[in-house]
């Protein structure tokens, strides 16, 4: 197959410009067949899921028995919300992720001394995952942090991976003496009063000043997506500045992939920022999505690829929820379109079935790996990929299909053919000589004697207008 390159395309002139307007090309109605099912297993008797892209709700939805305003138990997700708060200490200038908790906390001593707030919050401090001070409702949180400071090591701080929430909580106390409040009043005035959180606390086990920093919060489906959503825009709320942008950054850098694992429970053995999961990260090393999720099945995820910020609810077991939900994660990575891929026109002859066109990644120059998607086609049928430089397509009818991109000039054309499934995969190497910027647009044309338009023989995706970043 010959593998075309958008340095040809972008030399394409527009010769028509009559624009059709951006529109959503995404089905997401499957979420429903998803949450239904698993509901139908008895993975979960409800749960509900909200999806946002760029700021914009695309998909709100309930599963079973439960409401939009139920107020959960979030386990580890706490996990996010605890990140949060000591970032705000760092942009308020009381702390630095890299102060040794032995400046606050004097029992701190030894090897211990050398553990700093970012390897407490990245499960790398050499702590032990679990002690009972951190569950004592008799003691506060600072008592809390002087106990575990007489356990032992179970690695030098900074050499070892151990999942837990003991570290997190000798931070929270740290961020208690250095600032002069309570975790309470921290995270309510740092992050609940500026995001509107008047449901969400770290009191999910009853009301305690030795709350569990790692996993103790509760919350709703929606406050916790605006919490969600405060991360994908880079710290900023509804135009408020909630975190700085390089907090939110450190909170998504890999501090533990050259570490030794002791304990992990991420599936895949995920790496870890501070206070987050680094679920996927490419070949590069670049993050692509970042999530938090709690043992009863609340988590969380950004999808910095395609801007989604995504958050699931529910009350059960986090092995029962997981394979629903990584199910859903995918289909929105399906359909949803990667940043500097922005949909066009619509598919066509409509009755025959939405066929969709979605790029498989960020268009970068160098991105040797970017390729065009195609699905819902006609079954092993011939078709045509157009590439143009215009971005701003015309609609015309073309044997019951509609052509989105100018035919003059004549689009460059690449011939494909669809599997038994009725999808395509079209490599679309992007040279480094290229920059960003540039700008071009894509369809794919199936030939499909079958359809239900009587006289169609060909069916359209829509366009997918690709920009370089």
């Amino acid at each position: 197959m010959n593998r075309p390159t958008l340095s040809a395309v972008s030399l394409l002139a527009c010769a028509i410009a009559l624009p059709l307007r951006a529109q959503s090309c995404a089905d997401l109605s499957d979420l429903t067949t998803l949450g239904a099912a698993a509901v139908s297993r008895g993975d979960f008797a409800g749960a509900s899921i909200r999806i946002e892209q760029g700021g914009v709700l695309v998909r709100e939805e309930l599963f079973g028995s439960y409401a939009l305003d139920e107020l959960v138990p979030i386990a580890s997700a706490s996990k996010w919300l605890a990140a949060a708060v000591l970032m705000s200490c760092v942009d308020s200038g009381h702390l630095r992720l890299d102060d040794r908790v032995s400046t606050y906390l004097p029992g701190y001593t030894g090897a211990k001394s050398a553990i700093t707030l970012a390897q407490c919050f990245s499960h790398s401090s050499g702590l032990r995952a679990n002690h009972p001070a951190i569950s004592d409702d008799s003691i506060d949180l600072q008592q809390a942090a002087q106990q575990i400071a007489s356990s032992a090591l179970i690695a030098l701080p900074g050499t070892a991976f151990e999942y837990g929430g003991v570290s997190m909580h000798v931070a929270g106390a740290v961020c208690e003496i250095a600032t002069g409040q309570s975790w309470a009043q921290l995270f309510a005035q740092r992050l609940a009063v500026p995001l509107g959180l008047v449901q969400t606390d770290f009191f999910a086990f009853g009301p305690t000043a030795n709350p569990r920093i790692a996993g103790g919060a509760r919350s709703t489906l929606r406050e916790y997506a605006r919490f969600v959503e405060m991360l994908r825009a880079r710290g900023s709320y509804l135009g408020r500045r909630v975190l700085s942008e390089a907090s939110v950054a450190a909170m998504f850098v890999d501090r533990t992939s050259a570490l030794r694992v002791i304990s992990t429970p991420h599936p895949a053995g995920a790496p870890y920022g501070i206070g987050t999961w680094l679920d996927r990260v490419s070949p590069r090393g670049e993050v692509l999505q970042v999530g938090g999720a709690g043992a009863f099945g609340f988590l969380a995820w950004i999808d910095l690829e395609r801007d989604v910020a995504g958050t699931f609810s529910v009350l059960d077991r986090l092995n029962d929820v997981w394979p629903t939900v990584e199910e859903m994660k995918a289909l929105t990575r399906e359909e949803l379109a990667p940043l500097g891929v922005t949909c066009l026109g619509r598919s066509a002859p409509s009755c025959a079935g939405a066929v969709h066109l979605h790029a498989s990644a960020v268009p970068r120059p160098g991105a040797t790996d970017f390729a065009l998607r195609a699905h819902g086609a006609p079954a092993s049928s011939a078709g045509v990929l157009l590439l143009a430089g215009a971005v701003e397509p015309v609609g015309l009818p073309l044997f019951g299909a509609e052509l989105l991109l100018p035919p003059v000039p004549a689009p460059v054309a690449l011939a494909l053919v669809s599997t038994a499934a009725g999808n395509a995969e079209i490599p679309l190497p992007l040279p480094a000589t290229l920059v960003a910027g540039e700008r071009a647009a894509a369809q794919v044309l199936w030939f499909d004697p079958s359809s239900c338009v009587s006289g169609a023989l060909l069916r359209s995706t829509p366009a997918l207008a690709i920009e370089l970043r």
